[in-house]
């Protein structure tokens, strides 16, 4: 068979291939009568001459079948409604306005709790102290003084934050005790303590109570702020070593 014989049949192959890799002409501006009630914001534009499945459409300008909706709404939640000889949107801003993103506001610290004026002695909160800290650290009021001299503390005690400011005696009551040995020393420490150690970041519990010989029952029980197993034991801190 000669090449002029097998021409024909290359030019209807090539005519086939390309019917295959049609791509519908898009414009920045429509070439046909719009879509009805298409988006008026709309920045490119599709003119639909020749009759596609709605699937290529989405596919060749990489937008979904709810983009195609919003922009042209006479298509139908299958993509039905194409109508040849008409333009149709396939790019604009959207539509619907986009809520405002609020972040959730951060948790605020309580505020600091406010003493009754009568109030003779304070005590700085620091980081380990609670409320029963306090009761066994000063040993001159209970839980319910102590909530009469400063108003805003309930029962779980769960206002106190370190550096907050709280009552522990007022006029006509026992002075609290001062506080006992080098600061700063966490609530808590045994009253009749004669030797004390700073820690450091590398150490523990059990190193330290080795170190000065003691038990590590005994480090606890001098040292009651500190929670078993070595919770609350801050570097920088004295704890109570040695008692008399």
């Amino acid at each position: 068979m000669s090449s002029l014989a097998l021409l024909p049949a290359i030019l209807l192959g090539t005519h086939c291939l390309a019917a295959n890799a049609l791509i519908l002409p898009r414009y920045s501006t429509p070439s046909l009568p719009k879509a009805s009630n298409s988006a008026p914001n709309c920045t490119w534009w599709l003119d639909y001459q020749t009759e596609r499945d709605y699937q290529d459409i989405l596919n060749e300008n990489e937008i979904t079948l709810e983009q195609f909706r919003e922009w042209n709404p006479t298509i139908t939640s299958t993509g039905q409604g194409l109508i040849i000889g008409r333009s149709y949107c396939v790019e604009a801003p959207s539509l619907t306005p986009k809520q405002p993103t609020v972040a959730p506001p951060l948790p605020q610290a309580p505020a600091p709790p406010v003493p009754i004026s009568e109030c003779t002695a304070f005590h700085t909160i620091q980081a380990g102290d609670n409320c029963w800290y306090l009761m066994q650290m000063y040993g001159t009021f209970s839980m319910p003084q102590f909530q009469l001299w400063n108003p805003d503390i309930d029962e779980t005690c769960s206002r106190l934050r370190p550096g907050y400011r709280v009552c522990v005696g007022i006029q006509g009551t026992p002075q609290p005790r001062l506080s006992i040995g080098p600061q700063p020393i966490q609530s808590g420490v045994t009253s009749n303590c004669t030797k004390f150690h700073k820690a450091n970041w590398r150490e523990n519990c059990l190193g330290v109570a080795s170190q000065y010989k003691c038990s590590i029952e005994d480090f606890y029980k001098w040292n009651t702020a500190v929670l078993r197993p070595c919770g609350n034991f801050f570097a920088g801190y004295h704890y109570c070593v040695s008692v008399s």
